[in-house]
């Protein structure tokens, strides 16, 4: 799993901090897709929003009225 940051998160609250924290810790603790897809599952996601590739997973801020952009947070590539 290669996890890449690609742009700041929002701070809209401590809360939000805790989701991507979350989130990271479930692609850190994933060692193949099924493992990442399964660990992703038990994430509550009120904030973010991903989605899954041939070979990657992609994770973006929700649509917000505070917050207007579309560029990915992060990028995981796997095999």
């Amino acid at each position: 799993m290669k996890l890449s940051i690609e742009s700041q998160v929002y701070d809209l609250g401590y809360s939000v901090i805790v989701e991507f924290t979350k989130i990271c810790n479930a692609i850190v603790k994933s060692n193949s897709e099924s493992e990442l897809r399964n660990n992703m599952k038990s994430v509550e996601c009120r904030y973010f929003t991903y989605g899954f590739g041939s070979s990657h997973m992609w994770v973006k801020h929700k649509a917000d009225h505070r917050i207007e952009t579309s560029e990915r947070l992060i990028f995981v590539e796997y095999e």
